[in-house]
C-alpha cells in the first residue's frame, strides 16, 4: 500500500446496555470535522462465531 491512501484509525467506543458492557469501534472519514454531521455504517457482528476486531471488513 502506498501513502497516497487513507487509512482511519480504529477508536474504541465502550458503553452499556441492560448492565452488559460492550465495544464498538468508530472509524472516522478523512478530513473529520469535530462538530459536522456524517452519514454512519453500522456493521453488528455474528454472533460468537462471528469474528470481530477494530477493523472493517466487509
Amino acid at each position: 500500500m502506498t501513502d497516497e491512501y487513507f487509512k482511519s484509525v480504529p477508536e474504541p467506543i465502550p458503553f452499556e446496555n441492560d448492565g452488559t458492557d460492550l465495544k464498538g469501534y468508530i472509524l472516522k472519514p478523512q478530513g473529520y470535522e469535530e462538530n459536522r454531521k456524517y452519514p454512519a455504517l453500522l456493521y453488528i457482528h455474528g454472533g460468537p462465531k462471528g469474528l470481530y476486531a477494530p477493523v472493517y471488513m466487509p
